[in-house]
């Protein structure tokens, strides 16, 4: 089914959101879980492992992206490891955009349509949906009538009176409970008589509601019970129980681990003492979990944010069986009675039917790789390493914990859910044979910690008669789920380098701010989400403006750090190629840095360029005058009246009375040797530098910088010396920042002795 539908008067359905249907393999036959993903500001969604559950192994973080185009939605894998596939377009190729169709189906984590040979391998169903299109004004002169029988001749009846919109209305008792969803069934015995029939009586709004899940499963929290209640407009656990007594038998089996290694960054920090996925499509506004790090692992993350390092992520995780209290549990007596609001005010809606604990241990390993950066190469074989090294086991005498151009310098050690006796190893760093010795020990009989809740709907059990429908729009817990995660992002962020730098604390604090909003107004968020009618979306909250907004800026704020970090981490090798001009010419060009942006405005000294979203910097371009050489008998006594070099220098405004921009001398409007820019500090990124070489064929020319192997990158200058021994133009172009906006505490300038430029007067 194609994903535009088209009327006949030529409206357009336009695409507002994508719906994902899934079934876990070994559990085909269970009703089938969805989750909706909505068009953002940016018109896209990301596709992660967040949806599918945080243990899946063969889903990214940031598997794919669907991008909305109006009345098309595409969808893009963005890179993963294991693939995408599509059934209308087949293996989707990484980086390219395909138009995603209603009814099709998508396999994340495969390349192919084999699950079965791949069972972690998620397969989707898509649902495109759609919004109505606006009607198109109609004459007001044209009057449509109902179609009346010809026999009677009765007239027409006039125009229903239109419904007193909610702004006239009088307002709403503030104790009026709107939860509950009336179950009559209107009476046939209400019709009106035939008398009454021409008269039109207004339409009553029908009342939005949601059918609450049977069953949905949680992340477990300290203040569950298991048989007590739990309100899923608050998701707040009860003080009381609506259930019989009843004793837990047995004991849960531990499950298989599994193991995972990748690679840790910043936002890979969340604690395994934290679990914060939900279930897809939970009617239930979940409390989330405080995201804790372990601060010997964040101060790890920082100290060890060097080029040549690597931090590599260990994980073994495990499981138990579910376990549930006695299926033959029965609703106390006398409380089948109580009135739909009484109930929920004092049980909720769920009950803890049971719960599953896990187990589990993370190892963060600091690795040297023996090259000045860290490329993908070396990441990879950092992995490789760490896995041989702690699959091999402790019997291994001959294990190595180095490799062909890395090797394990320390070990820090997480645990949850794990043998009591393995607690000190949680200490401090452990060097990498002490660590292979613990992991036997940490994992041996595990007791396990609650991870999970599973709820029951109360009307699962017998004589219970509390509806499952809520007077609940069917999007607020959606829209409540996705404000949820970005709480959850906002909380990572503060553990982002950019974050730690002392020039950023009011970006820090806004993020906190955020963070606390939400906590504060969470359990009242279902009553506060209104519908907008004209839109046929949920209104956006005040609260949810301000998570967002916290989001966009200090995704700006990460962004620079990036942007400034891979300048850092680039080659700083200054590259010379050259090109055939005319007859006796050649064309010289040197390049080194981040250079070739896409202009996006010209300014008065300076252009504004962009290497891509939230990646700006500046480029200053100049010409010098014609070099040309001196007689080389009056070399000896005679100095140029030209400098021989090129230099981009910042002034402070403060020595020449205030001034910004460049710095203008008599006769140099077009031609001149030395950009001098009066303003901020800067960082400069990359130079590009050319000229055309006249004269007889020779090995070119050369030029001469005076800053070792860093050629003037992430200095707070640029300066060349040119080679004047023929006669010539040149040509440079300086791509810079100002150091306002990167002041981070890992990317400070470099402190290196660079001798001041010979700044003479161009003419």
């Amino acid at each position: 089914m194609p994903s535009i539908e088209t009327k006949k008067d030529g409206d357009q359905f336009v695409v507002e959101a994508v719906e994902f249907l899934w079934e876990d393999p070994p559990h085909s036959k269970a009703k089938p879980k969805r989750f909706t993903l909505r068009k953002d500001a940016s018109n896209e969604a990301i596709i992660g492992r967040k949806f599918f559950g945080s243990d899946n192994t063969v889903v990214g973080s940031k598997h794919a992206i669907l991008k909305f185009d109006g009345v098309k939605v595409y969808v893009t894998d963005t890179g993963s490891k294991n693939g995408t596939w599509s059934s209308s377009s087949g293996e989707l190729i990484s980086g390219k955009a395909y138009v995603l169709k209603d009814g099709s189906t998508i396999v994340f984590g495969e390349k192919h349509d084999k699950t079965d040979e791949s069972p972690d391998a998620i397969r989707v169903r898509i649902n495109i949906l759609k919004s109505e299109p606006k009607p198109k004004l109609k004459s007001i002169l044209k009057v449509t009538s109902t179609k009346h029988d010809d026999k009677l001749k009765v007239p027409a009846p006039p125009l229903a009176r239109s419904v007193t919109p909610d702004t006239l209305k009088p307002p709403d008792d503030p104790k009026k409970h709107r939860r509950v969803v009336s179950l009559e069934i209107p009476s046939k015995k209400d019709k009106p008589s035939p008398v009454e029939a021409p008269v039109q009586r207004p339409i009553q709004k029908a009342v939005a509601s949601t059918e609450l899940q049977r069953e949905v499963k949680i992340p477990w929290s300290e203040t569950f019970r298991l048989g007590f209640g739990v309100d899923a407009l608050t998701g707040e656990s009860m003080a009381g129980t609506a259930i019989t007594s009843f004793k837990m038998s047995g004991s849960p089996r531990p499950k298989q681990v599994k193991t995972y290694v990748d690679t840790l960054h910043w936002n890979g920090i969340k604690s395994l003492q934290d679990q914060y996925d939900i279930e897809i499509g939970g009617t239930v506004n979940v409390a989330p979990a405080s995201i804790s790090m372990s601060t010997r692992i964040s101060s790890l993350l920082s100290k060890n944010a060097s080029a040549s390092t690597v931090l590599i992520q260990y994980r073994v995780i495990g499981e138990f069986e579910p376990e549930f209290i006695p299926s033959n549990v029965a609703l106390q007596n006398g409380l089948s009675d109580l009135s739909e609001d009484d109930f929920r005010d004092k049980y909720g809606d769920y009950y803890l039917a049971g719960r599953q604990r896990g187990y589990g241990c993370r190892m963060v390993i600091v690795c040297q790789v023996d090259d000045k950066s860290v490329t993908d190469k070396a990441e990879v074989e950092a992995q490789a390493l760490v896995e041989n090294f702690f699959k091999a086991g402790a019997g291994h005498s001959n294990v190595k914990s180095r490799s062909k151009s890395c090797s394990i310098l320390h070990v820090v050690i997480e645990t949850y859910g794990c043998s009591a006796d393995a607690s000190y190893l949680s200490n401090g760093l452990l060097s990498p044979k002490d660590a292979l010795a613990a992991l036997p020990k940490i994992m041996k009989d595990p007791k396990g910690t609650p991870r999970i809740g599973i709820l029951y709907h109360y009307s699962t059990l017998k004589h219970c008669k509390l509806p499952r429908s809520v007077t609940v729009h069917s999007d607020v817990f959606a829209k409540i789920h996705e404000m949820r995660e970005l709480y959850f992002d906002l909380q990572t962020y503060l553990e982002h380098p950019a974050f730690q730098s002392e020039f950023y604390t009011r970006d820090a604090e806004r993020v906190r701010s955020a963070i606390r909003a939400f906590d504060k107004k969470r359990k009242n968020l279902v009553r506060n989400l209104k519908l907008d009618r004209k839109q046929k979306r949920l209104q956006d909250t005040e609260l949810y403006a301000q998570i967002a907004e916290a989001k966009i800026k200090a995704e700006a704020l990460m962004r620079r750090h990036e942007f400034i970090a891979g300048v850092k981490a680039l080659s700083r090798k200054a590259s010379r190629s050259s090109n055939l001009g005319t007859k006796d010419s050649l064309s010289f060009f040197w390049e080194c840095g981040k250079t070739g942006g896409r202009v996006k405005k010209k300014m008065r000294y300076y252009t504004e360029v962009t290497f891509g979203p939230g990646f700006d910097a500046y480029e200053a371009e100049w010409e010098s005058p014609l070099v040309t050489p001196l007689n080389p008998f009056m070399k000896k006594f005679i100095r140029s009246e030209h400098p021989e070099q090129m230099n981009f220098v910042r002034i402070d405004p403060e020595e020449v009375d205030g001034k910004k921009g460049r710095l203008e001398e008599e006769g140099d409007d077009r031609e001149f040797f030395n950009f001098r820019l009066a303003g901020g500090k800067v960082y400069v990124i990359g130079w590009t530098l050319s000229c055309v070489w006249d004269g007889k064929a020779g090995p070119g020319p050369v030029i001469q910088l005076d800053d070792g192997e860093s050629n003037f990158i992430l200095s707070d200058r640029f300066s060349v010396k040119l080679d004047t021994s023929r006669p010539g133009k040149w040509h440079c172009k300086v791509t810079f920042v100002f150091q306002s906006s990167y002041n981070f505490p890992d990317l400070k300038l470099e402190q290196r002795n660079i001798p001041e430029p010979d700044i003479n007067k161009d003419i």
